[in-house]
């Protein structure tokens, strides 16, 4: 037999067997993806309702602090008898 033959002969187990792992390792992936897209989509879905509940407390602080600097500029408008010359904070 000719050395090409032969050494093809002795490599095809080594081949089929490397074929029948990467088959495996691809059939075991595609088990598993539907359970990762499961969890996934379920942080995502986590993700969005702490976003929302964070967006919310933030317009709640806004709307609470807007109150707040109502009433300041009231009690000092109260107190002069004359417009609050109250200042911005600035950095």
């Amino acid at each position: 037999m000719p050395d090409l033959l032969i050494s093809a002969l002795v490599q095809a187990p080594f081949v089929l067997v490397m074929a029948y792992l990467v088959n495996q390792f691809l059939a075991h992936l595609d088990a598993r993806d539907e359970e990762w897209r499961a969890f996934m989509n379920e942080a995502d879905d986590r993700l969005v309702e702490r976003l929302n509940a964070l967006t919310a407390s933030i317009e709640r602080l806004t709307d609470t602090v807007i109150a707040h600097d109502a009433a300041v500029r009231g009690a000092l408008q109260r107190r002069d008898g004359k417009p609050a010359a109250v200042r911005p904070y600035r950095r």
